[in-house]
Protein backbone atom coordinates (compact mmCIF):
# COMPACT_ATOMS: atom_id res chain seq x y z
CA UNK A 1 0.00 0.00 0.00
CA UNK A 2 2.84 2.38 0.76
CA UNK A 3 3.85 2.29 -2.91
CA UNK A 4 0.39 3.61 -3.88
CA UNK A 5 -0.02 6.48 -1.45
CA UNK A 6 1.43 8.48 1.42
CA UNK A 7 -1.41 7.95 3.86
CA UNK A 8 -2.84 4.54 4.66
CA UNK A 9 -6.15 4.61 6.53
CA UNK A 10 -8.15 1.54 7.49
CA UNK A 11 -11.74 2.58 6.80
CA UNK A 12 -13.69 -0.54 7.74
CA UNK A 13 -14.75 -3.94 6.56
CA UNK A 14 -14.16 -5.43 3.13
CA UNK A 15 -15.54 -3.08 0.46
CA UNK A 16 -15.31 0.05 2.59
CA UNK A 17 -12.09 1.09 0.88
CA UNK A 18 -13.75 0.90 -2.53
CA UNK A 19 -16.60 3.09 -1.29
CA UNK A 20 -14.13 5.65 0.07
CA UNK A 21 -12.39 5.65 -3.32
CA UNK A 22 -15.75 6.52 -4.90
CA UNK A 23 -16.32 9.26 -2.31
CA UNK A 24 -12.89 10.64 -3.22
CA UNK A 25 -13.84 10.69 -6.91
CA UNK A 26 -16.99 12.74 -6.19
CA UNK A 27 -14.77 15.30 -4.48
CA UNK A 28 -12.15 15.23 -7.24
CA UNK A 29 -14.59 15.91 -10.07
CA UNK A 30 -16.62 18.38 -8.01
CA UNK A 31 -13.47 20.34 -7.20
CA UNK A 32 -12.42 20.17 -10.83
CA UNK A 33 -15.74 21.59 -12.04
CA UNK A 34 -15.69 24.35 -9.41
CA UNK A 35 -12.13 25.27 -10.40
CA UNK A 36 -13.01 25.38 -14.09
CA UNK A 37 -16.10 27.51 -13.49
CA UNK A 38 -14.13 29.92 -11.30
CA UNK A 39 -11.39 30.36 -13.91
CA UNK A 40 -14.00 30.78 -16.64
CA UNK A 41 -15.74 33.51 -14.63
CA UNK A 42 -12.43 35.27 -13.93
CA UNK A 43 -11.48 35.14 -17.61
CA UNK A 44 -14.87 36.45 -18.74
CA UNK A 45 -14.64 39.19 -16.10
CA UNK A 46 -11.29 40.38 -17.43
CA UNK A 47 -9.30 39.33 -14.37
CA UNK A 48 -5.62 38.39 -14.65
CA UNK A 49 -5.83 34.64 -14.03
CA UNK A 50 -2.43 34.33 -12.39
CA UNK A 51 -3.29 37.10 -9.94
CA UNK A 52 -6.68 35.52 -9.22
CA UNK A 53 -4.94 32.18 -8.67
CA UNK A 54 -2.44 33.73 -6.26
CA UNK A 55 -5.23 35.52 -4.39
CA UNK A 56 -7.34 32.44 -3.67
CA UNK A 57 -5.05 29.39 -3.69
CA UNK A 58 -4.28 29.48 0.04
CA UNK A 59 -7.73 30.49 1.25
CA UNK A 60 -10.91 28.53 1.85
CA UNK A 61 -11.31 27.94 -1.89
CA UNK A 62 -7.90 26.35 -2.20
CA UNK A 63 -7.59 22.64 -2.93
CA UNK A 64 -5.10 20.16 -4.35
CA UNK A 65 -6.97 20.35 -7.65
CA UNK A 66 -6.80 24.14 -7.76
CA UNK A 67 -3.15 24.33 -6.68
CA UNK A 68 -1.98 21.73 -9.19
CA UNK A 69 -4.33 22.01 -12.16
CA UNK A 70 -5.29 25.71 -12.36
CA UNK A 71 -1.76 26.67 -13.50
CA UNK A 72 -1.99 24.03 -16.23
CA UNK A 73 -5.32 25.43 -17.40
CA UNK A 74 -3.97 28.98 -17.35
CA UNK A 75 -1.08 27.76 -19.53
CA UNK A 76 -3.46 25.66 -21.68
CA UNK A 77 -1.46 22.56 -20.81
CA UNK A 78 -3.74 19.55 -21.14
CA UNK A 79 -1.13 16.88 -20.36
CA UNK A 80 -2.72 14.32 -18.09
CA UNK A 81 -1.98 13.65 -14.49
CA UNK A 82 -5.12 11.54 -14.78
CA UNK A 83 -6.78 11.00 -18.16
CA UNK A 84 -10.38 11.90 -18.94
CA UNK A 85 -11.03 8.29 -20.02
CA UNK A 86 -9.94 6.97 -16.62
CA UNK A 87 -11.79 9.71 -14.76
CA UNK A 88 -14.93 8.87 -16.69
CA UNK A 89 -14.63 5.19 -15.71
CA UNK A 90 -14.44 6.19 -12.05
CA UNK A 91 -17.38 8.59 -12.33
CA UNK A 92 -19.42 5.83 -13.96
CA UNK A 93 -18.61 3.56 -10.99
CA UNK A 94 -19.68 6.34 -8.61
CA UNK A 95 -23.01 6.76 -10.38
CA UNK A 96 -23.62 3.00 -10.48
CA UNK A 97 -22.98 2.73 -6.73
CA UNK A 98 -25.18 5.75 -6.02
CA UNK A 99 -27.96 4.23 -8.12
CA UNK A 100 -27.71 0.94 -6.21
CA UNK A 101 -27.93 2.87 -2.94
CA UNK A 102 -30.78 5.08 -4.15
CA UNK A 103 -28.70 8.23 -3.61
CA UNK A 104 -29.06 11.07 -6.15
CA UNK A 105 -25.81 12.72 -7.21
CA UNK A 106 -27.00 15.31 -9.74
CA UNK A 107 -23.76 17.30 -9.82
CA UNK A 108 -21.67 14.20 -10.44
CA UNK A 109 -24.12 13.08 -13.14
CA UNK A 110 -23.70 16.43 -14.89
CA UNK A 111 -19.92 16.10 -14.78
CA UNK A 112 -20.26 12.58 -16.25
CA UNK A 113 -22.07 14.13 -19.24
CA UNK A 114 -19.37 16.80 -19.65
CA UNK A 115 -16.68 14.12 -19.72
CA UNK A 116 -18.73 12.04 -22.15
CA UNK A 117 -18.89 15.06 -24.47
CA UNK A 118 -15.12 15.49 -24.27
CA UNK A 119 -14.63 11.80 -25.07
CA UNK A 120 -16.87 12.16 -28.12
CA UNK A 121 -14.61 15.04 -29.21
CA UNK A 122 -11.62 12.67 -29.08
CA UNK A 123 -10.15 14.23 -25.93
CA UNK A 124 -10.19 11.16 -23.66
CA UNK A 125 -6.40 11.00 -23.39
CA UNK A 126 -6.14 14.56 -22.06
CA UNK A 127 -5.97 15.43 -18.38
CA UNK A 128 -9.18 15.44 -16.37
CA UNK A 129 -8.76 19.22 -16.00
CA UNK A 130 -9.67 19.27 -19.71
CA UNK A 131 -13.18 19.59 -18.28
CA UNK A 132 -12.52 23.28 -18.93
CA UNK A 133 -12.91 22.64 -22.66
CA UNK A 134 -16.55 21.61 -22.18
CA UNK A 135 -17.26 24.88 -20.36
CA UNK A 136 -15.37 26.86 -22.99
CA UNK A 137 -17.49 25.21 -25.66
CA UNK A 138 -20.70 26.16 -23.83
CA UNK A 139 -19.63 29.75 -23.12
CA UNK A 140 -17.55 30.71 -26.13
CA UNK A 141 -14.87 31.96 -23.72
CA UNK A 142 -11.33 30.55 -23.92
CA UNK A 143 -9.46 30.51 -20.63
CA UNK A 144 -5.75 31.23 -20.27
CA UNK A 145 -3.03 31.74 -22.81
CA UNK A 146 -0.72 29.37 -24.61
CA UNK A 147 2.89 30.18 -23.76
CA UNK A 148 5.17 31.00 -26.69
Amino acid sequence: FEAMGKTITHVGESGAGQMVKLVNQVLVVGNCLAMCEALLLAQAGGIDLTKAYDAVKNGAAGSWMFTNRAPQIIDRDWRPGFMIDLQQKDVRLVLEAADQLGVPLPGTALIFQFYRTLQSMGLGAEGNHGLMKALEHLSGVEVGEAKA
